[in-house]
């Protein structure tokens, strides 16, 4: 396998954040990846507790989870998460970094210490109690000189310290009251395949023979948390010839104690004998439980399409 192209793994934080705002706005999501019918319904009870994990780099990147350089940082997950306005909610985050980190959102003034794992492999728990008043998305992030690295910088779009969807993420912020516009399901991708002794690793390239991996993520637009298998319905991708192949939902990281971090559906394909080269245009569909649907189309950029190349 040759042409190796590293591809970000798609993460919740930012897409569920963008299914959010079109929501709140009353807008039908209109990003490449999505479709659906729109429809008005309650917003569901939600919780008053919350737990976040602080992932150390070695458990995010075994989760999937890694920066474009291909390698693992202190990543909170869920990195977006839905709460009530005008209630207290208690938020916990348990640390397995070994750097102390902390929780801050801007307006309204949240700052909490996360304290370092206690020793070995022993998490710290950090528990506090907030409210936020207004309906909206706040973003929230670690302020600290900690270390860590990439993950801690200015994120791409300058909205101030830690990546999004690593050490940054969003707060969704709703009235109790209020009725959403139904948004289609959101859909996120990758391929990866093996390369010499290697697993999982970032492709596009592939020849006959070659296993791809497609690996999937599926996100509820309400809440911004991952849907499993008993959520979803059906994940299944088509190929251009019509070939229909149904993904699977499992954790591929048994030693995980993150296991939504750690859990996707996927599809191994092994390219047959006789396959035409050339770009594959395939779809990835979701149906969940209750007849909502997403759907996933790769960006229309060269290096992102899947191709079958001659051996």
């Amino acid at each position: 396998m040759n042409g190796f192209r590293l591809r970000k793994w798609m993460r919740r934080g930012p897409l569920a954040a963008i299914a959010f705002t079109a929501m709140v706005a009353g807008t039908t999501l209109g990003t490449a990846g999505t479709s659906g019918a729109t429809s008005s319904s309650p917003l569901p009870n939600l919780p008053t507790s919350y737990t976040l994990n602080l992932l150390n780099g070695q458990m995010a990147a075994q989760s999937g989870i890694v920066g474009p350089n291909g390698k693992g940082y202190d990543t909170f997950s869920p990195s977006v998460f839905t709460v009530p306005a005008a209630t207290p909610i208690n938020i916990t985050i348990i640390n397995y970094a070994g750097g102390q980190h902390n929780f801050t959102v801007k307006n309204p003034a949240i700052s909490s210490a996360i304290p370092a794992r206690t020793s070995g492999a022993v998490p710290s728990t950090t528990t506090f109690t907030t409210e936020f008043a207004t309906p909206g998305r706040y973003r929230f992030y670690c302020a600290t000189k900690c270390s860590g690295g990439w993950a801690a910088t200015a994120d791409s779009n300058k909205k101030g310290p830690s990546q999004d969807g690593y050490l940054a993420g969003y707060v969704l912020v709703v009235a109790s009251t209020q009725t959403a516009t139904s948004t289609p399901l959101v859909v996120s991708s990758d391929i990866v395949g093996n390369v010499g002794t290697s697993s999982c690793v970032g492709d596009t390239l592939f020849k006959v023979g070659n296993t791809v991996v497609f690996r999937i993520r599926v996100y509820d637009p309400t809440t911004g948390q991952p849907m499993d298998n008993t959520m979803l319905s059906s994940v299944v991708l088509t190929l251009p010839d019509g070939t229909v192949l149904k993904a699977t939902y499992s954790d591929h990281n048994k030693t995980s104690p993150d296991v939504a971090a750690s859990s996707f559906w996927t599809y191994c394909w092994t390219v047959p004998v006789g396959y035409p080269t050339g770009t594959v245009n395939y779809t990835i569909s979701a149906t969940a439980n209750n007849g909502e649907t997403g759907k996933f189309v790769p960006f229309n950029v060269a290096s992102s399409f899947l191709q079958i190349v001659a051996s």
